[in-house]
């Protein structure tokens, strides 16, 4: 289980970085249409990760 918290920590810190690094997927106003779609499909990667550890840490492996 601590590896598995280990990999969400990395994992979490990853994508926080990514969402900061776009600025939370905003495109900027002269971006072609292949930028745009390629930040749309970035934020739905973090969002399915971030569903996927809550889904993990909550669901599958609740602590007691």
């Amino acid at each position: 289980m601590e590896e598995l918290e280990a990999e969400h920590d990395v994992a979490g810190d990853a994508l926080y970085e990514l969402t900061d690094l776009t600025n939370h997927f905003t495109v900027p106003s002269d971006a072609c249409t292949t930028y745009g779609a390629t930040y749309n499909m970035l934020k739905e990667l973090v969002v399915d990760m971030y569903m996927h550890v809550h889904t993990e840490n909550n669901v599958l492996f609740k602590r007691y």
